[in-house]
Order: structure tokens, then sequence, then C-alpha cells
């Protein structure tokens, strides 16, 4: 078990997207989102949001089958949700992560 933690910068203004997209996650997606954690290898997660010099913050903190793969995985996933998480997180925080994943190799 490998443990992950980080902070990830929202793009201006996009704070109240990101609660009401978490509410989307916890609700009425859930069973899709925890399919996808389940794809990742993710047994144990917790997000909150916050301000650091005056950006907007997720802080994210995971407990993870394998920490290198994480990213690999959600790459590469071509399931339609798994597809429309990775591009909210690119609206949301500017993250491409297919180009991330190309980063770390």
């Amino acid at each position: 078990m490998a443990v992950v933690a980080a902070a990830l910068p929202l793009l201006p203004g996009k704070g109240e997207e990101w609660r009401r997209w978490a509410q989307e996650l916890h609700g009425s997606r859930y069973a899709e989102y925890a399919a996808l954690r389940n794809r990742l290898g993710i047994h144990f997660e917790r997000s909150w949001i916050g301000t650091v010099h005056g950006v907007e913050c997720v802080f994210v903190y995971l407990e993870v089958d394998d920490s290198a793969e994480i990213c690999t995985r959600l790459a590469s996933t071509s399931y339609p949700f798994d597809c429309w998480y990775r591009k909210k997180l690119q609206e949301l925080h500017g993250l491409d992560i297919a180009e991330h994943h190309r980063s770390l190799l």
C-alpha cells in the first residue's frame, strides 16, 4: 500500500464548479466513481478545498495499490466515465493526465 498526497491548484473561478462536481461524484455518479477508484487501485480517498497564497487548491490524500500506476491507468482507460473524469480534471485544474503521464516516463 502506498500513500499519495497532492495539492492541485484550481483554475481561477473554478472553486464552486469543483464543489458541485464533488457532490455529483459522491451523489448521483457514486457507483461509476467507485468503479473508477477500484480500477485505479484506490482504497481510501479524502479531498478538500482550501486557499494557499490566494489560490484555491484541492488537497488530495489517497491510499493506493501502486502510486506509480495511477496516472498510467487513468491516462489509458477508455471507459466513458473515466474519459469524462479526465476531461473534468482538465477543465477544473488545467491538468492533462495524458501529458502529465508522458512527462513522468
